[in-house]
């Protein structure tokens, strides 16, 4: 594969989970975004799948120009994925799991993990509540 490993060995390397750094980070879809009106309107299921930057190395953005209108084909040719292999790993994981969602009477879901995920965000909304007690308190 690219970079001489898998997809998967390469992520789990540049942006290992902070809950089990046996696993890849998976974030949460934050707002601003193409998908944030089908995800939190409208509640279809959404991701994102994307190269992004080695958190144990790099400070800043990986793409600092997105959504700009500097965000060009020669600005990705030049300088962030001049052979588009990049590109083309993230297409390839695109239609794959199209693919398999779409053909699949099961999905592929292990509903602790999920549960697990919901409890982990319903603790961190908590606290943030808590944390900001008094500024809630106007909108009651």
């Amino acid at each position: 594969g690219y970079e001489r490993k898998s997809l998967y060995e390469s992520w789990l390397e540049k942006d290992p989970s902070s809950e089990n750094n046996q696993r890849p980070r998976i974030n949460k879809l934050g707002s601003g975004s193409d998908f944030e009106a089908f995800f939190q309107r409208l509640g279809i299921a959404s991701g994102r799948v994307r190269y992004t930057k080695n958190r144990k190395v790099d400070k800043y953005s990986n793409y600092p120009v997105y959504h700009t209108t500097y965000e060009t084909f020669e600005l990705v040719k030049r300088f962030y994925d001049p052979s588009f292999q990049k590109q083309l790993t993230v297409a390839q994981i695109r239609a794959g799991l199209v693919y398999e969602l779409s053909d699949s009477p099961l999905l592929p879901l292990r509903c602790q993990d999920y549960a697990e995920a919901l409890r982990l965000y319903t603790n961190e909304i908590y606290d943030q509540a808590k944390k900001h007690e008094a500024e809630l308190e106007k909108y009651k």
